[in-house]
């Protein structure tokens, strides 16, 4: 059976916000339903032709039953079937390829798909099924407990950041060099940034998250009339950069290397993107802005995860029946992530995060996979380039990567 084309006709994401910063009085499912809201207006399409959502998300907790489900009814697609999607950081991505193979296996024609994360509301957990009888009880971060830690060794990702920086010889220097770098570039491209970024005051989800909430959400815009904007490039400060002192120091294997500013910061955001099959590219006269030529997951050990997205492109390339593309967008996980993988692909690093990365935009863990797809498109549309690679590591050793080709600007 031939497989269906799947064709992108509209994307857009929500400013990324700090921890506790201007994007934290919004919910995870309010940011995810702004996103598909802003895609579906992008793409021009209504949203009872919408048969199916996947939305990424990983620290659920706290968001109600299926938060895509939430997200889908906000954004005006009561009747839409929705999946949320946990890959850690490729949910997002994951989510997308999803929805994608609905489209190709003819199961669905139109589907909204991304991820969304409010690292700011995550809730610390306690258990209070079984009464403390005697003594005190602890509470444990579900940022940290969901997102953060590994599964088997129960350390931070960030002591494997440094494992991979010690396995690669990748320096401290060379990691905040990479961080000037891509705040550099970010700052250069927020004309082009800020294409991307969707409305935070859409009447089609305030008229649905009820009187108390639309009243909150409207104070907090207006308290940021220019919401049009990634947070963390305001607190960029290159002669703090290599002062900074490392967070993950571990004594048996030398000084630490990863640092708050060459790590990604915790983030509140989403992003979405509307994927249709061909016939319904003809049906509704919609435009093609991008092509999905392939998809590919890598799965290797849970300390090698930052590596995977190398292994993830390489299989994706072969999907394609391709040798190259014309640009990438690795996620900055952490500075040494991007370098690492460029370094066992082999890549120019002019062709690489042309726009800047995670490092200076933030990483918003469910929301990540489906904003470089965003970026993706928008660094080939502006540099005048046809195909590309996007690819994310993510929690427990995985990645995910997918190539988009390019068909027309919008």
């Amino acid at each position: 059976m031939a497989l269906n084309d799947v064709y992108v006709v509209g994307y857009k994401r929500t400013p990324f916000g700090c921890m506790l910063g201007q994007c934290s009085a919004y919910t995870a499912v309010e940011l995810g339903a702004f996103a598909m809201a802003g895609a579906l207006e992008h793409a021009s399409i209504e949203a009872n032709e919408v048969h199916e959502v996947f939305m990424g998300n990983v620290c659920s907790a706290g968001t109600g039953q299926n938060p895509a489900r939430t997200a889908a009814h906000l954004a005006g697609m009561p009747h839409a079937i929705s999946t949320t999607v946990n890959k850690v950081c490729a949910s997002g991505m994951k989510a997308v390829e999803l929805a994608a193979c609905r489209i190709q296996l003819g199961m669905c024609d139109v589907a909204v798909a991304g991820g969304m994360e409010s690292m700011s509301n995550v809730p610390h957990y306690t258990s209070l099924r079984t009464a403390t009888k005697f003594g005190d009880s602890t509470m444990r971060d579900g940022l940290m407990q969901d997102g953060l830690m590994d599964f088997d060794s129960e350390l931070p990702m960030g002591n494997f950041a440094e494992r991979c920086a010690q396995m690669h010889s990748i320096s401290r220097d060379q990691m905040d060099e990479y961080t000037m770098l891509t705040y550099s570039k970010a700052l250069a491209a927020q004309s082009c940034l800020q294409l991307e970024i969707c409305s935070m005051t859409s009447d089609t989800v305030l008229s649905r998250v009820g009187k108390a909430r639309e009243q909150i959400l409207r104070r907090a815009a207006d308290k940021r009339p220019a919401l049009m904007r990634d947070e963390q490039l305001d607190k960029f400060d290159s002669e703090k950069i290599r002062k900074l002192k490392p967070v993950f120091v571990q004594e048996s294997q030398g000084p630490g290397t990863i640092t708050a500013a060459n790590a990604s910061a915790l983030s509140d955001g989403a992003a979405a993107l509307v994927l249709v099959s061909a016939a319904a590219l003809k049906r509704l006269n919609l435009k093609a802005l991008a092509r999905l030529r392939a998809s590919a997951d890598a799965q290797l050990a849970p300390e090698d995860f930052t590596l995977a997205p190398a292994v993830a492109f390489r299989t994706c390339l072969q999907r394609a029946n391709l040798e190259s593309v014309d640009l990438v967008e690795i996620n900055e996980a952490f500075a040494v992530v991007a370098l690492a993988n460029m370094k066992l692909l082999d890549l120019d690093p002019s062709r690489v995060n042309l726009h800047g990365g995670a490092v200076a935009l933030g990483h918003p863990l469910g929301a990540s996979g489906a904003r470089i797809l965003i970026s993706l498109m928008s660094v080939l549309r502006i540099h005048s380039k046809r195909v590309g690679c996007a690819a994310i590591c993510n929690g427990g050793g995985g990645a995910s990567a997918m190539i988009l080709e390019l068909l027309a600007e919008k």
